[in-house]
C-alpha cells in the first residue's frame, strides 16, 4: 500500500502493509483525512488468503461498506480527496513504481476540502496516580520472581493471613497468566492489570538478562 503525494519528488507519502482489517482501514482513513496533499492510494502486491483488505478498500471507495468508527462525512470526504488505484496483486517493483509515477503524473494538487468530524469518542489523559490506584485484595497476594536456570517466571500466590496456596511456573507471562484465569486465582480486575504488568516485566528481565524486582522499574544493568 502506498499513499502518493503528486507535489513530493519521491511521489510517496505513506507507505506500508495494510494487515489489521476494519480498524487497519479506520486507521489507513484517518491518516489519509490527515494528510490533504496525499491524493492517491496505490494497493499492490499479494494478500494473505485469510485476509480480505483489498476488496475491503474497493467496497469503501465504492460506497459499499463504511467501517464501523468512520461517520458517513469521513467516508464522503476520503473518496472525494483520495483515488483508489486498485492494483491488488501486482507484485512486480518496477511495475509498482510504475503504477505511483503514473499518479504522480495527474497531479489534481492539494484537497482543498476541509476535515470532516469523525464520530464521538471519549479521549482521556491519563495522569499518574495521586496514590496507588490498588485496593489489598482480601483474596490474598502474590510474589513474582525469575529462576535464571529453569528460565521461567515463579509466581507465589498467598492469602491474606500469608499462607502459601499455589506456585505457578512458566516460561512466558501469557503461560503464568492462563494458569491465573485458569485456576480463579485472581478477581479483582486492578490486581489482574497489575499482575499482567509484572508477568511482562519478569518475561522481558528473563529474555535480556536484566535484574528483576517486583514493583520496582527495569534496570538496563544486567546480571
Amino acid at each position: 500500500m502506498a499513499a502518493a503525494d503528486p507535489a513530493a519528488g519521491a511521489c510517496i507519502g505513506l507507505a506500508g502493509p495494510l494487515v489489521v482489517g476494519d480498524h487497519g482501514v479506520e486507521r489507513l482513513a484517518w491518516a489519509l483525512l490527515d494528510r490533504p496533499s496525499l491524493r492517491f492510494l496505490v494497493v499492490a502486491g499479494a494478500e494473505a488468503p485469510d485476509r480480505r483488505v483489498a476488496g475491503a478498500l474497493r467496497d469503501l471507495w465504492a460506497g459499499r461498506w463504511r467501517p464501523p468508527n468512520l461517520s458517513e462525512a469521513e467516508v464522503a470526504a476520503l473518496r472525494q480527496q483520495v483515488e483508489l488505484v486498485d492494483r491488488a496483486g501486482l507484485t512486480d517493483p518496477a511495475a509498482v513504481a510504475g503504477a505511483v509515477r503514473s499518479c504522480a503524473a495527474r497531479n489534481p494538487g492539494r484537497w482543498q476540502g476541509r476535515r470532516p468530524p469523525g464520530l464521538p469518542v471519549e479521549v482521556v489523559d491519563a495522569g499518574e496516580p495521586k496514590k496507588c490506584f490498588l485496593a489489598p485484595d482480601p483474596d490474598g497476594y502474590f510474589l513474582l520472581s525469575v529462576d535464571r536456570p529453569a528460565r521461567r517466571l515463579v509466581l507465589e500466590r498467598f492469602t491474606a493471613d500469608g499462607r502459601r496456596t499455589h506456585v505457578l511456573r512458566g516460561t512466558t507471562a501469557d503461560a503464568v497468566a492462563a494458569a491465573l484465569v485458569r485456576l480463579g486465582l485472581v478477581r479483582d480486575p486492578g490486581h489482574a492489570l497489575y499482575l499482567g504488568r509484572e508477568l511482562q516485566k519478569a518475561e522481558v528481565a528473563l529474555a535480556l538478562g536484566l535484574a528483576y524486582e517486583q514493583d520496582v522499574p527495569l534496570r538496563l544493568e544486567t546480571q
